[in-house]
C-alpha cells in the first residue's frame, strides 16, 4: 500500500507541474497558443481523474496515523478525576458581565413619545 501512495503522490505532482507549465505557455507563449491550449486541457482532466485517487490514499493515511496516536494516549481520568465543569448550573444566583442598571416605574419605556402619552393617560383616568 505505501508503494501505491507514493506512485499516485509522484503521479500527482508530476501533473501538477504539467498543468502549472501549460497555464505558463498559454500565457506566455502566445505563437503556439493552440497547442498549450490542448495540453492544459489534458492537464487539467488528468488532475480531474487523479485527484480522487489521491484524497482516498491520503486519507487512508491520515486515519492510520490517527488510530496510532489514540492507541499511545493515556487512559481516560475516572470520573473522580474529572475537571469542573466551566459553567456551574448548581448555583441561583445570576452573574452577569455588567450590573444591569435599576430602571423606575416611570423611566419605562425609554421613547419619550410613549412616556408623554402614558403621562396624559393617567392625567386623563385622574381626572
Amino acid at each position: 500500500m505505501e508503494n501505491v501512495r507514493r506512485a499516485i503522490l509522484y503521479l500527482s505532482i508530476a501533473i501538477g507541474v504539467w498543468v502549472l507549465v501549460s497555464f505558463g505557455g498559454t500565457m506566455f507563449d502566445t505563437a503556439n497558443a493552440g497547442v498549450w491550449v490542448k495540453s492544459l486541457m489534458w492537464s487539467l482532466l488528468s488532475a480531474l481523474f487523479v485527484m480522487p485517487a489521491l484524497l482516498m490514499v491520503s486519507d487512508v493515511s491520515r486515519s492510520k496515523a490517527s488510530k496510532r496516536t489514540t492507541q499511545t494516549q493515556e487512559p481516560e481520568p475516572s470520573p473522580e478525576e474529572e475537571q469542573k465543569p466551566f459553567v456551574d448550573k448548581s448555583t441561583k444566583e445570576v452573574k452577569t458581565l455588567w450590573p444591569e442598571p435599576e430602571q423606575e416605574d416611570d423611566d419605562w419605556p425609554p421613547n419619550d413619545v410613549a412616556k408623554n402619552q402614558r403621562q396624559s393617560q393617567r392625567a386623563r383616568t385622574n381626572a
